[in-house]
C-alpha cells in the first residue's frame, strides 16, 4: 500500500483561480485546460517547489494522505534509526526532523520526498490529451523510459475553477490495473515453467492444465502434490490457457485474455502471454 501512496501522488491539479476582471498577466496555474494543469505540475517537480506540489493536491487527496489509515502505514516507516537514515536520504529531510514531526506533516514529508523521487521519470512525460466529463478529466499521459513507454491516465476535479489531482480515482484507473497486470505475468511464468517441467518428466506436453493438478494415465513420472497445488483465475476472473502449438514455431504458450476475456485488444483488455513477456 505504502509503494502504491507514494507510487500515485505524482499528478495533481494546481492554484487558485483569480477572480479579478481582466489583466494582462497570465491566468494562475490550473485554471485552464487539465493538459496544462499537468505541465505545471511537472515543472513543480522539476524545481522542487514542494509547496506548489502540494497545492496541486484536491482536498479529497489531502484528506486521503491524513487518514487515520495512512496516517498508521506511514508512522511504521519511523521503524528504527537506521530504516530513519534510509528514510531521511529518500525524502531529503534530515532525520531529526521527521522524528519530531507529527503524524500528519510526516505523511506530507514522505509524500513529498516520495514525488520528488520520481523527479527524472516525470520529466519525461508526454501529455497526450485529456477527456473532460463535467467537473472531471482524464488525462493521458506518457512516460518514456528506457524499458518501453507506459501509458499513464491520471485523473483531475475541477475545485472553484481550478484543475487538481484526485488521487483515489486515479488509483482505480492506474494503480489497481497495473497491480493486475503483474500478478497475471508471475501466474503465466509460474504456470509455463511447471508445463516445462511436465515436459521434461513425461517427454510431451501435458493436454490441458489440469493435467498439472491431476495426473494424466498416460504420465510416467508424477511429483508428490503435482505440479500445481491449485490452478487459480487469472486477476480478472478468466481462466488461464494453454495453446499449443503457439504462434511463432513455439511449442505452447500461457496465455490470459485481460480484462474482457477476449482475444486481442489494447490496455487492460490486452491479451498476455508466456512467449510476449519472456521477450521483454
Amino acid at each position: 500500500m505504502r509503494k502504491a501512496l507514494l507510487a500515485l501522488l505524482l499528478l495533481a491539479g494546481c492554484g487558485k483561480s483569480d477572480p479579478a476582471g481582466p489583466s494582462t498577466t497570465p491566468p494562475p496555474p490550473g485554471t485552464g485546460k487539465p493538459e496544462d494543469a499537468y505541465r505545471e505540475f511537472q515543472k513543480a517537480v522539476g524545481r522542487a517547489d514542494k509547496d506548489a506540489m502540494w497545492a496541486f493536491m484536491s482536498a479529497g487527496s489531502k484528506a486521503y494522505v491524513v487518514r487515520p489509515e495512512t496516517l498508521k502505514e506511514m508512522e511504521g516507516l519511523r521503524g528504527s534509526e537506521a530504516q530513519m537514515e534510509r528514510l531521511a536520504a529518500t525524502v531529503g529531510v534530515p532525520a531529526a526532523e521527521l522524528k519530531a514531526m507529527s503524524p500528519a506533516d510526516f505523511a506530507r514529508a514522505v509524500v513529498l520526498g516520495g514525488m520528488l523521487q520520481e523527479k527524472a521519470a516525470v520529466s519525461t512525460d508526454e501529455v497526450r490529451g485529456a477527456e473532460v466529463t463535467g467537473e472531471t478529466a482524464l488525462v493521458r499521459v506518457v512516460r518514456h523510459s528506457p524499458g518501453g513507454d507506459v501509458e499513464l491516465p491520471y485523473v483531475l476535479v475541477r475545485e472553484s475553477g481550478v484543475w487538481k489531482f484526485d488521487l483515489e480515482e486515479t488509483q482505480k484507473r492506474v494503480f489497481v490495473p497495473r497491480a493486475k497486470v503483474s500478478r497475471a505475468r508471475a501466474d503465466i511464468g509460474n504456470i509455463a515453467q511447471q508445463v516445462r517441467l511436465f515436459q521434461m518428466d513425461n517427454n510431451r506436453l501435458p493436454e490441458t492444465l489440469q493435467d498439472l493438478l491431476v495426473k494424466p494415465s498416460w504420465a510416467k513420472e508424477w511429483p508428490e502434490g503435482g505440479y500445481l497445488a491449485q490452478l487459480a483465475k487469472d486477476p480478472w476472473g478468466g481462466d488461464y490457457r494453454l495453446v499449443k502449438p503457439a504462434p511463432g514455431g513455439k511449442e505452447f504458450d500461457v496465455v490470459s485474455l485481460g480484462a474482457d476475456g477476449k482475444e486481442g485488444g489494447e490496455g487492460d483488455d490486452a491479451d498476455l502471454s508466456y512467449w510476449a513477456l519472456e521477450r521483454k
